[in-house]
């Protein structure tokens, strides 16, 4: 069993497991907060997404995409954390794509919201797997491996570990 230092209070868990300052880490979320908005699953996609291909992320009340970049265009960006859609995890389209964004990207995390893969798919690639499964609300639930193995998916997870990577 691993050695552990003894405090007034009792144990203290190691440096690694420790975490920062609590003043320090309140400063550095509050900054974060006040450039980014609500820290969600959505906005950390959207960040990365940014982040790795050049990007500006869009305002949260933009309808219609969520970031603009040089290589992909206008780009929605779907983030979903592995485990919560059950036993047939999907990407969810609330709307016909064709005209709205050039490109969605499909982000999965991982539940400790360590990331986990991504894709990005045209835009027009997406409007059969759409049709197919579009409700009468306009909502589509696309399966996740239907999405990833389409030819024209292009697998970015390389790229936005890299943003990442400490």
């Amino acid at each position: 069993m691993a050695d552990l230092a003894t405090t007034r209070e009792g144990f203290s868990p190691p440096p690694e497991h420790r975490l920062p300052d609590a003043a320090d880490e309140a400063r550095r979320l509050q900054s974060l907060l006040l450039a980014h908005g609500p820290l969600t699953v959505d906005a950390l996609g959207e960040t990365l997404v940014a982040a790795a291909f050049g990007g500006a992320r869009m305002k949260r009340n933009n309808a219609d995409f969520d970031v603009r970049c040089p290589r992909f265009g206008l780009v929605e960006v779907r983030s979903r954390v592995l485990g919560t859609d059950g036993w047939l995890p999907r990407l969810t389209l609330r709307k016909a794509p064709l005209g709205v964004y050039d490109h969605v990207a499909a982000l999965r995390f991982a539940l400790d919201l360590s990331f986990w893969r991504g894709v990005i798919l045209p835009t027009a690639a997406l409007i059969p797997l759409y049709e197919a499964r579009k409700q009468a609300s306009g909502i589509a639930h696309i399966a996740w491996n239907d999405a990833v193995a389409h030819s024209a998916a292009l697998d970015i997870t390389g790229e936005l570990r890299a943003v990442i990577a400490p």
